[in-house]
């Protein structure tokens, strides 16, 4: 006896299977990107974190010009971050020009969405 083609039930479990795989890539996907995020921040934050030192370094030594200390925290900056594009780095003097704080800004880099 044959059944019609939609009562038949072959098949049903690839289909399902199929899904299921559909979803856990997509789920791995994410996973790997979120982590490489998470990296990405802890890179930016070490970096911003040298280069703050460093310029804080030259403080000491040398001058308290702000644009020598900008050039400073950038080099230091782009110097940890070889591996990122776009990086905006910018510094500013607080407590009366006896600290330094420095910001480092940069596109994040994700691999999945590339993919799909």
């Amino acid at each position: 006896m044959r059944l019609s083609f939609s009562r038949s039930r072959t098949g049903s479990m690839a289909l399902f299977a199929s899904g299921l795989l559909l979803v856990a890539v997509l789920v791995v996907g994410g996973v790997v990107d979120y982590i490489s995020l998470i990296t990405q921040r802890q890179q930016v934050q070490s970096a911003a974190d040298r280069a703050a030192l460093g310029a804080a370094r030259e403080m000491q030594i040398a001058t308290r010009d702000e644009e020598r200390l900008a050039a400073v925290a950038r080099l230091i900056a782009t110097a940890a971050l070889d591996n990122l594009e776009d990086i905006d780095v910018s510094t500013r003097k607080l407590e009366d020009g006896r600290a330094i704080q420095v910001t480092i800004t940069s596109a994040p880099r994700v691999f999945f969405p590339g993919i799909i």
